[in-house]
Formats: C-alpha cells, sequence, structure tokens
C-alpha cells in the first residue's frame, strides 16, 4: 500500500508546480508567498519577526552581499546555534544559486576539520560562539575561505544582520535540477557524507510533508530541534514556509519554557524526539499544557509513551520513517482514525509505525537479496522516491555502493505489519540512537583508540530510560590510564552527545573465530560489575593497569 498525497508536488516528479505550471525554486516559492500575503508573518524569533515581504527583500539583499564576497559558484557553510538569520541565509543562497551547508554545530575541531576538508567551503559563517573551534577546525583543514558573522560581534568580521539593508540580488534564479543544499549525514561511518539535495528535492520533500500534516497559511511550527537537522530547516521551517506558514525559531528546547513559548506564538506544529516527549510528560501539570494550540507533532517511539502524550496534551503525534539521504519517507495519514491507529501500534509490539510511503514513494524490505512481503516480513527497508537525495558530494563510491537501479539501501530493519504498514525494527549499521541523535559506534572508537594506552575498544549501545540509548566505551588497557583521562580525550575531540557516558574496563574483548569483536556478547552483560558512570561521579574509581 502507498499512500498518495492530493499535493501539486504529486503532479509533477521533478518538483511541485506553481500556479502557472511551471517548476519553482526554494526561493520563487515563497516570492510567490511575499506577492500574495506580503504581510503574513514568515519567520520569527531573537525578537524579531519578518513577514514575507521583509524575508524576501532581506534574503534578496543577503543573497548580493553573499555573491560579492564568494562568487556565484560558491559553497556556503554555515556554524551556529540556532538563529532567524541562519534561515536567511539559507534562503539568500536558495535565492543565488549557491550551494548551502549546515554543519553540526555541536562538532568539536577535528569533527569540523574532516566536514571542511570534504566540503572546501569558499565562504563560512559562523556565530560568536564558534569563531574560535572554526579557525582551527579550518586551518586543520589547510582552508582559508572567506569568513563572516551572523552577528556584529567582538570578531570584527563582516556580519549577515548588517547586510540586510543592501541592494538586492538581480541576477537569474537557478534551475529547479541544481544542488541546492549539502547535508551532513550523522554518520555511520566515522566521515560524514554530504548528501546533496536540488531545489526540486527540497520542494518534493516539503509539499509531501506539508500535506501530511495539513499544514496551511494559518499554522506556526516551531523549530525546537537544531537547525542544522532534518527536523530543523527543512520539516519545520521549509515545510512550514512551502505551505505559506510561519516558522518560529527558538534557540533550544527547554521544558521549563516550552508551553509558554507554545503559547507565546500559538504552535500548532513541531518536531521532537521521543526523548522531550518523556520529558514533557515528567512536567507536572499544568493549566498551559491543557490549554495548548498543538495539533499535530511530527515523532517516532513507544507506543505507550506516544499515547500517554496524546491523552495528556490533546495533540496528534504523526508517526513518520526517514533519513538524511530520503527525508520524511512515510507516514501514517492524519486521516486514519485513531481507534485503527492505535491498532496498528499495538500491533507492532513496541516496534515503532513508520506508516506507507509519501507521494510518489515506493518501499520494499529485502532480505538475503530477495524482497519479501506480507504481514510479518522483515528486512533492509530501500526506499525510491523523487524525495532522494542526488548522490554523496566529492564520493562516488558510496553514491554507487548505496544503490540497487533506483532503490537505496538505508541500512534499517522494517517489517511489514497490517495492509502493509512499515514498522522500524532496528539499524543494521552500527549506530547508536541517543536522544535523536545518531552515532557512529567506529567513530568513538577510532577516537579511543587514538590514546596511546588503549590497546582495544569497543563502543555499543546500552539502554537509557530517557535518551532511549547510551554510549557506552569496553576498553582494553595498555598501562595505567583513568577514566577520568579517557573522558578528557573524547570531551577535547567528541561532540558532547558522542562522549560515552559509561566506561568499562576488560582483559580481553570476545571475538568470533575470525578475530572480530562479538559486541553482541558485551551488550548482553553490559551493565555488569565495573561500570563507571560519568553523571554517577565514580570516575574517581581508580586507575586501570593492564
Amino acid at each position: 500500500m502507498t499512500l498518495q498525497l492530493r499535493t501539486a508536488a504529486t503532479q509533477n516528479k521533478t518538483s511541485p508546480a506553481d500556479q502557472t505550471g511551471g517548476p519553482d525554486t526554494v526561493f520563487s516559492v515563497l516570492a510567490r508567498h511575499a506577492v500574495t500575503a506580503p504581510r503574513a508573518d514568515a519567520l520569527s524569533g531573537a525578537g524579531e519577526v519578518w513577514s514575507y515581504g521583509r524575508l524576501i527583500a532581506e534574503s534578496e539583499a543577503v543573497a548580493a552581499r553573499l555573491v560579492s564576497l564568494a562568487g556565484t559558484d560558491a559553497r556556503v557553510a554555515v556554524i551556529a546555534d540556532n538563529h532567524p538569520l541562519t534561515c536567511i541565509v539559507y534562503l539568500a543562497c536558495a535565492r543565488a544559486g549557491l550551494v548551502v551547508s549546515l554543519v553540526n554545530s555541536r562538532f568539536r575541531q577535528d569533527e569540523l576539520a574532516v566536514v571542511f576538508a570534504k566540503l572546501e567551503p569558499h565562504l563560512v559563517v559562523t556565530d560568536a560562539a564558534h569563531h574560535a573551534d572554526v579557525d582551527a577546525a579550518l586551518e586543520a583543514a589547510g582552508l582559508v575561505p572567506k569568513r563572516a558573522a551572523l552577528e556584529r560581534d567582538a570578531s570584527g568580521l563582516d556580519s549577515v544582520d548588517g547586510w540586510t539593508g543592501s541592494s538586492g540580488y538581480t541576477g537569474p534564479q537557478p534551475l529547479a535540477e541544481a544542488i541546492f543544499e549539502i547535508t551532513w549525514t550523522s554518520g555511520t561511518t566515522s566521515a560524514p557524507k554530504g548528501a546533496m539535495l536540488t531545489h526540486a528535492t527540497a520542494l518534493y520533500r516539503a509539499a509531501c510533508e506539508a500535506e501530511l500534516f495539513g499544514l496551511g497559511p494559518d499554522d506556526t511550527a516551531a523549530v525546537i530541534t537544531p537547525l542544522f537537522h532534518q527536523s530543523g530547516i527543512r520539516n519545520t521551517v521549509l515545510a512550514s514556509w512551502a505551505a505559506g506558514g510561519h516558522a518560529v525559531v527558538l534557540p533550544r528546547f527547554d521544558a521549563a519554557t516550552f508551553w509558554a513559548d507554545i503559547a507565546r506564538y500559538r504552535v500548532t506544529y513541531l518536531c521532537m524526539v521521543e526523548t522531550i516527549l518523556l520529558m514533557l510528560e515528567r512536567n507536572p501539570p499544568s493549566a498551559a499544557e491543557r490549554d495548548n494550540t498543538l495539533r499535530r507533532v511530527l515523532a517516532a517511539g513507544d507506543p505507550n509513551v506516544v499515547r500517554r502524550c496524546e491523552q495528556r496534551f490533546g495533540f496528534r503525534v504523526v508517526q513518520v520513517w526517514g533519513m538524511t539521504e530520503t527525508g520524511v519517507s512515510t507516514g501514517v495519514p492524519r486521516t486514519l482514525p485513531m481507534e485503527r491507529v492505535n491498532m496498528l501500534r499495538d500491533w507492532g509490539n513496541g516496534a515503532p509505525l513508520a506508516g506507507w510511503a509519501l507521494g510518489d514513494s515506493k518501499v520494499r524490505l529485502v532480505r538475503d537479496g530477495a524482497v519479501v512481503d506480507g504481514e510479518g516480513a522483515q528486512g533492509e527497508i530501500q526506499f525510491a522516491s523523487p524525495m532522494l537525495f542526488s548522490r554523496y558530494f566529492r564520493d562516488e563510491a558510496a553514491t554507487t555502493a548505496s544503490f540497487d537501479g533506483e532503490w537505496f539501501r538505508t541500512g534499517d530493519l522494517g517489517m511489514y505489519g497490517p495492509e502493509g504498514a512499515l514498522y522500524f525494527l532496528d539499524r543494521i549499521k552500527d549506530v547508536i540512537r541517543r536522544g535523536g541523535e545518531n552515532i557512529a559506534s567506529k567513530q568513538v572508537e577510532d577516537v579511543l583508540a587514538l590514546h596511546p594506552r588503549v590497546a582495544k575498544v569497543a563502543v555499543i549501545p546500552v539502554p537509557d530510560p530517557l535518551f532511549m540509548q547510551e554510549v557506552m566505551a569496553v576498553v582494553v588497557a595498555d598501562g595505567a590510564v583513568s577514566a577520568d583521562e579517557l573522558w578528557a580525550w573524547c570531551d577535547a575531540r567528541l561532540a558532547r552527545y558522542k562522549v560515552p557516558r559509561y566506561l568499562r574496563f576488560l582483559d580481553a574483548l570476545p571475538v568470533n573465530g575470525s578475530g572480530r569483536v562479538q559486541k553482541q556478547v558485551l551488550i548482553k552483560v553490559a551493565m555488569e560489575s565495573g561500570v563507571i558512570d560519568r553523571r554517577a561521579g565514580k570516575a574517581a574509581s581508580g586507575e586501570v593497569t593492564s
């Protein structure tokens, strides 16, 4: 079963069609809103509100400055915490035909250097909090691109907020099939891959999501996840803009102020991970949570958690499945009666319900090289769709390896339920899912293996009641080394969420006949004696000597 969405996008497999039948770009869609509803709210955040008219004017001005600094074929990287000016840079790149890349602002210097070395940006835009890390990472990568700041600060860099009153860009619009964005995978290997999206692909995703969630000009969508995530700039901001709605950029999720923020902006839609649902559940009941404007929430997770939150807060959780390369690929129709939805959730016996393919997309399950079908069938989820990324940036080998003809090999394990509904089971790849973030075990292992007193290491997931999974490193030491030393080593080289919470020292790692570490054996006994929990203050348990 495929869920057919009646959107402009599904009439045209390459991009949504405008009212005159021509293809759109990301910028031209919003420019049309600026003509039909110039005073309608388009963007809010940092104490400012942009109407569609103001948003288009300022984005054109920023586009002109970007081109003057970096040229018409530039790649522009943005490394910043959530701020509405990032959205303006994003839209300005769309206007000028530049390639934009929102890079994970939680990356440390070493991680940023890897991305920069691959991307080779012509211009890097940062906020004040990230100037130093970006400077060091660019030096490590041997790059000297143009630099700019989002806002005026002590760095003395030219700033985006100073460009918004300039003359607008007068160059041509890009083609719908031109590459618009490079977005970085969070990794099944130690090196992130840059997934390339065209204007047409970005708009097709946005149109399908707007239809799935019933978004329109009267909706306000709030960003509470990082903008560099798919759930931020694309699933929230771009989906809202495609529908003519209002996007609000909040600095971060804060459980203490969440309902006040929802009330302040009269938010009707947002994206969240299961961890956020659990944190909201922990809040004491309040009048604000009972009288809220949220109608629908994009989320996935345990069906019991989802049902409890729906009953308590009154919104409907629309469950989906997707990834960087595919976008939001499947979903549960909002028109499906809740009794039917809950039956399907229960049928999965804990496996998250992912729904059906959106638009003109197709899903299949493959096991041992053969396509499998029927209720209960399990296999790798493979996906074919206009939503798919074009290719990995400068990595043809990885691109070729990821496709079987038109089908993208996701590395996720799925199962069919009643009426062909898809359920997500697990990740075939060695990835830990912590609080909505994908963490490549290999990357953490590679960092720890560089420590001079680590002989061998295996990184595994362990269950966590709030983040779903936490990171544990099982270490075979080569000499005296403390847990504190290893944590400090990781702190300097990894984003904070990737640093192992738990450490365990063993004399040897279990291996199979070919010498491969048996991680399943470690997972089964992960929390037995000898575990050092950083949060519990047990790092002082002494040195470990091999």
